[in-house]
């Protein structure tokens, strides 16, 4: 069996299922009735079948383990928290999800390797070469990028964007 990347697994969710998983890379932890609204379901019980019969199961044939699982108590090793009956995701959990500016940026560490997924916001094409400055304690990675336009070299969405600035990226950087 080929193993599973963040993408692959995050791919493999419906969206409802993908909701909760995100929210829980992101967060760590969440109450029942948070991960129900978050994914938009109807019930309780239609989050915990998600994670009973899809999340966790995917989870085990990828990595070995469960993602999610519910805690009656337990202190967030990240920020000191203590939450009760919360669910949680697993300490070794491969995915981290950054969202900055409406771009999303995926990240699996495994023994071997960091990988880096950027997916840019709508309207945002990626162009050229990426740049690496691989530094003690971090990697800057720098991508070009163009706004996308109409025919007429406006912004997708009209007029009423262009007079917002609405879907416009502003660098104001200095190179």
């Amino acid at each position: 069996m080929e193993r599973e990347t963040p993408d692959n697994f995050l791919e493999r969710l419906d969206p409802r299922s993908r909701a909760i998983v995100e929210h829980l890379v992101r967060h760590r932890h969440a109450s029942l009735d948070e991960l129900t609204k978050v994914a938009g379901l109807a019930n309780q019980m239609e989050t915990l079948q998600r994670m009973a019969r899809q999340i966790n199961p995917l989870a085990q044939k990828a990595w070995g383990r469960s993602l999610v699982q519910m805690r009656r108590s337990w202190v967030d090793p990240a920020g000191g928290q203590t939450a009760s009956y919360h669910w949680w995701i697993d300490e070794k959990c491969p995915l981290s999800i950054v969202e900055v500016s409406g771009s999303v940026a995926k990240v699996e560490e495994t023994d071997a390797e960091l990988l880096v997924l950027v997916l840019p916001r709508a309207g945002v094409k990626l162009t050229g070469n990426a740049e690496v400055l691989v530094q003690p304690g971090g990697v800057m990675i720098r991508l070009a990028k163009q706004d996308a336009v109409d025919d007429n070299g406006r912004p997708p969405g009209g007029p009423d964007h262009m007079a917002t600035g609405e879907g416009v990226a502003h660098d104001t950087q200095d190179r």
